[in-house]
């Protein structure tokens, strides 16, 4: 049996990773829960401070006192967010060729994040797959990732792995950024893993919405914002060693797939470089500056061709108009997810309309908080309301709609 990691539950700034100092960069205040969406007009919103913080040792961008787990749990259960995936199968082949691995190994997926990973996986030979179930492994029959990630915790593992056996491979995609106690979470997945097996460990790079200061970024349900260095820097600190550690670039949001094993004697971890420092304290500052562009922008399209819209009702679109304080310049957001129509989105109260009241409500100018790579689609199919002089433009800097300010 491994030794229980040591964890600081005292409140104060404390790092999540680490333990160190953390440092407050940037306090938005209450900001509502992006899932909350509201089904009337002036209903009052569940919220909680969104504080962006730092550690001093280890360079790790995190939220300060995040919302508690049952606040965050979703009310819909028809919430469920889709990671990119286009790298997973040149990823799933090269942990086919890890020593030990074979058509026998074990495998073992965390949430439904997984699903993907384990199907390319099994492409690659690697069959024997499942994945936990929520209620009966964890005790979790409803809820999203903010539960599993609580409930994940080394005792849970051991109960697992008593009944179950050891997985030569656990995978867990798209959830350590969710992490309330990662030393915990890591933990848990280290006990759930055989001697010689590893842990495909997956998590969305920060590094280009930190360098574009894009504030979709910040979302109540993500507890850590990760870059390469720092997300080394977790694995080490915790126990983990690497044996492939990749980068697979996206317009909007890379994602960073390492591949542990925490049976070998980890290196000390090292210092953060200078710059994780500097890219904190840089998106924190930038955003008086970045609100101003963005209300100009929107108040001149606005008075110039009239009706402002909103693409896409997710929790980036949420977050950005909350945070740049745009309410009042958009008349409402566009999605035809059959559940959200005729709800309101949270925090702004903006009506939730379907596509097709761009044309009907003489909107001239629809924000899209659609991904790049999804974007483009999404635009084509509105070819009604380009064809009367309709624009899209990109709340993402990264995008081919984007501004560049």
């Amino acid at each position: 049996m491994r030794s229980e990691p040591e964890i600081d539950r005292a409140p104060g700034r404390r790092c999540r990773v680490c333990r160190g100092p953390a440092e407050v960069l940037l306090d938005l205040g209450p900001q509502p829960f992006c899932n909350r969406f509201q089904s009337g007009e002036g209903q009052p919103d569940d919220a909680h401070p969104l504080v962006q913080g730092q550690c001093a040792a280890c360079g790790t961008i995190q939220l300060i006192d995040p919302a508690p787990v049952a606040a965050l749990a979703p009310r819909f259960d028809w919430i469920r967010y889709k990671e990119e995936g286009r790298h997973l199968q040149r990823a799933a082949e090269v942990v086919a060729g890890l020593p030990g691995l074979d058509a026998r190994s074990r495998i073992c997926g965390v949430t439904w994040n997984d699903d993907d990973a384990l199907a390319a996986l099994a492409a690659s030979g690697l069959r024997y797959t499942r994945r936990l179930d929520p209620d009966k492994d964890l005790g979790v029959p409803s809820g999203g990732l903010e539960s599993f990630q609580a409930a994940l915790n080394p005792e849970a593992a051991r109960a697992i792995v008593r009944r179950d056996g050891p997985a030569d491979l656990v995978v867990a995609r798209y959830i350590l950024e969710h992490a309330h106690d990662p030393a915990v979470f890591l933990h848990a997945l280290a006990e759930l893993v055989a001697p010689a097996g590893y842990a495909w460990i997956e998590v969305p790079d920060c590094t280009p919405a930190l360098e574009t200061c894009d504030y979709t970024t910040l979302w109540e349900e993500h507890t850590l914002y990760f870059t390469p260095a720092t997300f080394r820097d977790c694995l080490v600190r915790n126990g983990f060693s690497a044996v492939y550690f990749e980068l697979y670039p996206y317009t909007h949001e890379n994602s960073l797939v390492a591949l542990v094993t925490p049976n070998r004697a980890a290196p000390p971890a090292p210092r953060a470089p200078e710059r994780e420092w500097g890219r904190g304290r840089d998106f924190a500052r930038a955003l008086p500056e970045r609100r101003g562009q963005w209300a100009r922008y929107c108040s001149d399209a606005r008075r110039g061709n009239g009706k402002l819209a909103m693409f896409g009702a997710g929790h980036l679109a949420c977050t950005f108009i909350n945070v740049m304080g745009l309410k009042d310049e958009i008349a409402f957001v566009v999605d035809d997810h059959p559940a959200k129509r005729g709800l309101r989105m949270p925090g702004s109260g903006l009506p939730i309309l379907p596509s097709a009241a761009l044309i009907d409500e003489g909107v001239s100018l629809c924000l899209t908080s659609l991904s790049p790579e999804s974007e483009e689609k999404a635009t084509r199919n509105q070819a009604p309301f380009l064809a009367r002089g309709g624009r899209f433009t990109s709340i993402f800097p990264a995008s081919k709609l984007g501004l560049q300010f």
